[in-house]
């Protein structure tokens, strides 16, 4: 039996192939389905600000209202795009009062490369036992 605790924050991304994959594809797909089509540039807008202010840079979270008023988003955006961004691991919560940068995604989409090119790298004969799921 699976005693673990699951993650609070967990997200969906669809991924289709791109001729040229950026950021704010990645955004857009984070995002996709969504009925406000203006989340992905929120999010983006998010992030940059938190960028700006450096490697030591956090969002306190209880000023979630002045931030909507700032940016004349609802509550059900901010929340919206927040989740998100932490599903992905973009950002995460610091002493659970604040928010800041994450470089879980990274290593997650890393880790995704690194085991595609294990894959490729070896030769799988689909018939034998150890390569049958």
């Amino acid at each position: 039996m699976d005693t673990k605790k699951p993650r609070r924050y967990h997200t969906t991304i669809s991924v289709k192939p791109l001729e040229t994959p950026d950021f704010e594809s990645l955004m857009s797909l984070l995002y996709r389905g969504s009925k406000n089509v203006m989340l992905p540039d929120h999010a983006y807008t998010f992030l940059k600000e938190l960028r700006q202010k450096g490697n030591n840079g956090v969002f306190d979270r209880s000023n979630w209202d002045i931030y909507c008023k700032e940016h004349n988003i609802s509550k059900t955006t901010y929340y919206s795009m927040i989740n998100k961004l932490i599903g992905i691991g973009l950002i995460e919560t610091k002493e659970r009062d604040y928010y800041k940068l994450s470089n879980r995604c990274e290593r997650f989409f890393e880790s995704i490369v690194l085991a595609v090119k294990a894959f490729s790298a070896k030769k799988y004969n689909y018939n034998t036992e150890s390569d049958t799921p």
